[in-house]
């Protein structure tokens, strides 16, 4: 493989074996997700994660799992949902901290809440992340276009031109997509805390 080989055949290679194909994309991938994650972290003004510490735990989760990757768009699905499944386990260790009486400043949550801020008018402006871990988790169970939707978009940093582009559809239909997801999730949210 050539160093400018594209990330679809790297990830393919590495798939089928080929340990030269990971050498030349470890740094790709470190860097996509790195982009990713800034991205994401940049809107979260409460939390105290820093970029770095989000890649690493979730370059390791990802080079360790044995993932058949398909195409660019497939790595992007599992980063997102690799990414989520950090910040959720983070939020979940948190408040197992609090419980045991560890003082806030310890926490990477302020006071067990991480912001997730959905830019559309009406948004949730803060949620807790596990109540939103299990609504988006149902959400999946019957529509998974929009549940991967949310994922690229909040969790993976996506632009809605990208996130349409790895879903495959049209830029509008991902917009009505997020849209939906957001209202279902925030109906979702607001029964659980009743």
């Amino acid at each position: 493989m050539t160093e400018t080989a594209p990330l679809t055949d790297l990830l393919s290679a590495w798939s089928e074996g080929d340990q030269q194909a990971l050498e030349e994309l470890t740094p790709l991938v470190y860097r996509e997700l790195h982009r990713l994650a800034h991205r994401y972290l940049r809107r979260e003004s409460s939390s105290k994660l820093q970029t770095t510490e989000l890649v690493n735990e979730a370059f390791l989760r990802l080079a360790g799992n044995d993932v058949s990757w398909t195409d660019r768009a497939h790595f992007y699905v599992v980063a997102a949902r690799t990414m989520r499944r950090v910040l959720v386990d983070l939020a979940r260790r948190s408040a197992a901290a609090r419980r045991e009486g560890a003082s806030r400043e310890e926490s990477i949550w302020r006071e067990g809440r991480l912001r997730l801020d959905l830019p559309a008018s009406g948004g949730l402006s803060t949620v807790d992340l596990l109540v939103l871990d299990e609504a988006l988790t149902e959400l999946g169970s019957f529509d998974e276009r929009k549940h991967k939707a949310v994922e690229l978009r909040y969790f993976g940093g996506l632009s809605m031109a990208e996130v349409a582009q790895v879903l495959e559809v049209s830029i509008p239909t991902a917009e009505r997509d997020l849209r939906l997801a957001k209202a279902w999730l925030k109906q979702a949210i607001s029964e659980s805390e009743t």
